[in-house]
C-alpha cells in the first residue's frame, strides 16, 4: 500500500492514494499450452531413494509448523518426477536437501542452494489458505527444480538466467499444470525469452510441442555442461532462436504488454535479462522524464514496499499507468484536479485507494470494471467510486458513485457529472 500526497497543476487537492499490489493467487487468461500426454510425471524416478526432503526447519515461522507434514510428503513425491523430467546423468544429481521457511533476507519467493543442499522459501508463501498452499507449492516445484539442474555455478561460468529460470518454470508448468497463479506467458514482468520464469516457461513448452518432448532436456544438457551457444537450437529443432521465437509470438501465450516492456529493458541497459548495476537510478530518471505526477508518486512509495521489491514489477507498474487512456486511478485523480469528484468539493482534503493486481497490470483486458476507495479527514463515512472503461480505445467512465456509514450501510447515491 502506498500513500501520497499530490498537488496537480497548483490546485490544493491533498491526493492520498493507496495502491495496494496484490499478487494475485489465482490468474485468469493464461492461454498457454497444458502439460501433455509427453509429461515424464510417469517415469521411473532416477533418484533411488523415497525420502528426498531432509531437514524441515521451521525456527524462523514457528505458527507454520504444523504444515511440515504438507512440505515433507509434497517435496518427496515431486522431487523424483522432476529429476525424472530434467535429469540426463543420476550421478550428479542431489538425492536429499533441506528445507528453510522464514523471511527470506533478499525477499525472494525462494533460494535454492545446490553446494549446501537447501531451499529457502519465504514463510508469506505459506499459510493454511488453499489457494496460498498452491503458490507455495508451485514455489517449492520451482526450486526443487534448480536443484535438480546441476549448474555448479562456483566452477564454471553461469548458464544465461533466462534459460535457468525459464526451465525452472518449465517444470512448473509439466508437472502442476498450466492454470493459476504464475501461468505460462509473456507480459510486462517477463517479456522475453531472456526474462526468464513464466515467459521462457511458455516458449519452451511451445518448442517442445513443436519439435519433441525430449528438447528441453538436452537444453539441461547442454547448459549442464557449459557449452550452450544459441545454435542448439537450430541443431535440435532444424530452425534458429530468432525464427522460433517469432512464432512463438503468434501464439495467445504472448501478452501484448510484453513489447512494450521489452523495448522499455533495452531503453534502460538490460542484456540477457539481467539489469545493470545502476538500474535504480536509471529507472528512476526514466520514471521522471516520462511519467506524469500520479505515477511518479506512486512509484516513488512503490520502491520502500515489499510488493515491488523488483524492478521488474515497477517497471510493468509504470507500463500500466503509461497505458493509452491512463488508468482507473489517474481517472478519479483528474475528476478531482477538476473539482468533479461526487460527494468532493473542490479543494477538500481527501484520500483516495484502490487495489491493484497483476492481473490489472500485466492482462489490461476489456471490458474492464475497477472500484475505488475514498475518504475525508475528519470523516467516518466511505466513499465507493465504479469506472468502466468499454474497451482499450474507449476512456474510462464513473459508472455509480456512492457513500456509506461506517457499518457499511449506503446512505447517500451521488449524480454523476
Amino acid at each position: 500500500m502506498t500513500r501520497k500526497g499530490n498537488n496537480l497543476n497548483g490546485v490544493s487537492a491533498w491526493l492520498l492514494c493507496f495502491i495496494t499490489v496484490v499478487q494475485t493467487i489465482l490468474l485468469s487468461g493464461c492461454a498457454a499450452p497444458k502439460a501433455g500426454p509427453g509429461s515424464s510425471a510417469a517415469v521411473p524416478s532416477p533418484v533411488g531413494q523415497k525420502e528426498s526432503v531432509g531437514r524441515i526447519d521451521f525456527t524462523k515461522a514457528p505458527a507454520l509448523n504444523d504444515l511440515e507434514e504438507h512440505v515433507r510428503q509434497f517435496g518427496n513425491e515431486m522431487y523424483p518426477k522432476i529429476c525424472a523430467l530434467l535429469a540426463d546423468d543420476a550421478a550428479k544429481l542431489k538425492r536429499r536437501f533441506d528445507v528453510i521457511i522464514g523471511p527470506t533476507e533478499s525477499r525472494n519467493m525462494g533460494e535454492t542452494y545446490r553446494e549446501r543442499a537447501r531451499i529457502y522459501i519465504d514463510s508469506a508463501s505459506l499459510t493454511n489458505s488453499l489457494t496460498r498452499l498452491e503458490r507455495f507449492d508451485k514455489i517449492f516445484v520451482h526450486e526443487m527444480a534448480h536443484m535438480a539442474q546441476c549448474y555448479d555455478g562456483l566452477f564454471r561460468t553461469r548458464p544465461p538466467v533466462g534459460w535457468e529460470e525459464g526451465i525452472a518454470d518449465f517444470v512448473r508448468f509439466k508437472i502442476l499444470g498450466t492454470n493459476g497463479w504464475e501461468c505460462p506467458e509473456c507480459n510486462a514482468r517477463y517479456p522475453h525469452y531472456s526474462s526468464g520464469y513464466t515467459c521462457a516457461g511458455a516458449f519452451l513448452l511451445f518448442v517442445e510441442e513443436s519439435h519433441g518432448s525430449n528438447i528441453v532436456r538436452q537444453l539441461n544438457a547442454e547448459l549442464n555442461r557449459g557449452s550452450y551457444a544459441d545454435a542448439f537450437f537450430l541443431k535440435a529443432t532444424g530452425e534458429s532462436l530468432a525464427n522460433l521465437w517469432a512464432e512463438f509470438q503468434k501464439t495467445s501465450a504472448f501478452n501484448p504488454s510484453a513489447t512494450e516492456a521489452f523495448k522499455m529493458q533495452q531503453a534502460l541497459g538490460f542484456e540477457n535479462g539481467r539489469p545493470p548495476k545502476d538500474i535504480e537510478t536509471r529507472f528512476e530518471k526514466f520514471v521522471n522524464q516520462n511519467a506524469d505526477e500520479v505515477a511518479k508518486q506512486t512509484l516513488k512509495r512503490a520502491a520502500t514496499t515489499k510488493e515491488f521489491k523488483s524492478i521488474q514489477d515497477r517497471m510493468a507498474a509504470y507500463l500500466y499507468f503509461k497505458q493509452p487512456g491512463g488508468t482507473a486511478d489517474q481517472f478519479l485523480a483528474s475528476l478531482l484536479h477538476d473539482g468533479k469528484l461526487p460527494g468532493v468539493a473542490k479543494g477538500e482534503k481527501v484520500w483516495l485507494s484502490s487495489f491493484l493486481s497483476f492481473d490489472d497490470i500485466a492482462h489490461q483486458t476489456f471490458p474492464a470494471t475497477k472500484r475505488l476507495l475514498s475518504g475525508k479527514q475528519n470523516d467516518p463515512s466511505k466513499y465507493h467510486y465504479t469506472v468502466v472503461r468499454s474497451s482499450q480505445e474507449a476512456g474510462w467512465k464513473l459508472e455509480r458513485a456512492w457513500r456509506t456509514a461506517p457499518d457499511g450501510r449506503v446512505i447517500e447515491e451521488f449524480p454523476l457529472p
